[in-house]
């Protein structure tokens, strides 16, 4: 969850310098715009755990020590606009962003990056660095993504592991690309062998028929027919040289079979990583119980079900005190579904809080806090707070505590 923010800075701005790269004036101070998003990358990191915002602003404006690469004006004004939105979107501290929100915002990042890589292949926007960052950025997005499904900060470890899947299938694709590459003079061998045994199998099969029409001595004494009158003459052409082409025609030659490796290792390594994007979007949409916006599974309850009893269904013993104030949430949102309040899996908690305001008559904005904390928060949730979540519960859960269906 803490290397999220980081990463969705480094997406946006790797963007940003992939279609500034396709222009004239941007397009020689693509190190200015390759080093920038990497500056804010780390100064993001560094950022993330520091509570105090002037702190996290001083530290937004590291990226500002790439701006001496830059050529010209224009240049200047474009990396100065991208390491100013960087110290302001650090010292604002707005990282906290719900999964199905993000995954729209990764659709988009993604489709401009594969758009942006294309038109660096037109002869007006022709340049390699666009591709790279245009790469980087859809990375970026991807991992992004991992990490905010992820939920909590994950070890080192971890993220080492989720920026090497992004990596294995290219680097693998590359590693057999290389290998064929390197083992082609070897493959001339193998090509002769099956060459003579072809060889000799025709010489056999042309022996055999050679043999077989030879045999036959004589087709019968009437099957020519003398006629009379002078035997004709037909020109003869003279002999050629050897190498010498034929009048009136020219020798035929078998194409020579160039094969792009490169091109072919391109299209694969590209290949790959489409379908590991697809296969992780789609992974995304099959697990929304793991989602921030929607970190709980619950069943409707049946009609005939008693009303002041709060239902347990499927519950999993808890380890620590933040599993167990998450699991009373989801508790709380099955007693909201006896009554009619049965949220959407894109919903906040923001939202079922409005929504159960029109059947509780008392907030539950404390509870509410109290799960955020135990959500989003590093900070360990302490026995104390564990039995205020449990008395607010079972306060919210009163029968005297539901509105009675006339005042609804």
């Amino acid at each position: 969850m803490r290397s999220f923010a980081a990463l969705r800075l480094a997406a946006q701005l790797l963007l940003v310098s992939a279609v500034l790269c396709l222009f004239g004036p941007f397009r020689a101070d693509w190190p200015l715009f390759a080093l920038l998003p990497a500056l804010a990358l780390l100064a993001a990191l560094a950022a993330l755990p520091v509570k105090a915002a002037p702190a996290r602003l001083a530290l937004g404006l590291l990226p500002a020590l790439a701006l001496p690469l830059a050529s010209g004006l224009p240049s200047l004004i474009a990396g100065g606009l991208m390491a100013g939105y960087c110290a302001a979107y650090l010292a604002a501290g707005r990282f906290v962003l719900e999964l199905w929100q993000y995954r729209r915002e990764a659709v988009v990042l993604i489709a401009l990056a594969a758009v942006t890589a294309l038109l660096s292949n037109l002869a007006a926007f022709r340049g390699v660095p666009p591709r790279w960052l245009a790469l980087a950025c859809g990375v970026c997005a991807l991992l992004a993504l991992r990490a905010l499904r992820m939920g909590r900060a994950a070890p080192p470890a971890w993220e080492a592991a989720g920026a090497g899947i992004f990596l294995l299938l290219p680097l693998g694709g590359a590693a057999a690309g290389a290998a064929i590459w390197a083992a082609t003079p070897l493959l001339q061998y193998p090509l002769r062998a099956i060459g003579a045994l072809l060889g000799g199998a025709a010489a056999l099969w042309s022996s055999f028929w050679a043999r077989l029409l030879g045999s036959v001595d004589s087709i019968g004494d009437d099957f020519f027919v003398e006629e009379s009158g002078p035997v004709p003459t037909f020109p003869t052409e003279p002999a050629l040289e050897p190498g010498a082409e034929p009048p009136g025609g020219s020798n035929f030659r078998m194409p020579e079979l160039e094969i792009p490796w490169l091109t072919l290792l391109a299209v694969a390594a590209g290949v790959a990583l489409l379908i590991l994007v697809l296969w992780l979007l789609r992974r995304g949409k099959r697990a929304p119980e793991k989602t921030a916006a929607s970190d709980y599974q619950w069943e409707p309850a049946p009609e005939s079900a008693p009303r002041s009893r709060l239902r347990r269904r499927g519950r999993r013993a808890p380890n620590t005190n933040r599993d167990r104030l998450r699991t009373l949430y989801k508790e709380y949102l099955v007693f909201l579904s006896n009554y009619g309040v049965r949220p959407e899996r894109s919903e906040t908690t923001a939202e079922i809080t409005a929504d159960a305001s029109a059947v509780l008559t008392e907030t539950d904005e404390l509870f509410r806090a109290l799960y955020r904390k135990a959500r989003y928060s590093d900070t360990p949730i302490s026995d104390a707070e564990l039995r205020e979540a449990e008395a607010l519960l079972a306060q919210l859960a009163r029968d005297e505590n539901v509105r009675r269906p006339e005042a609804r």
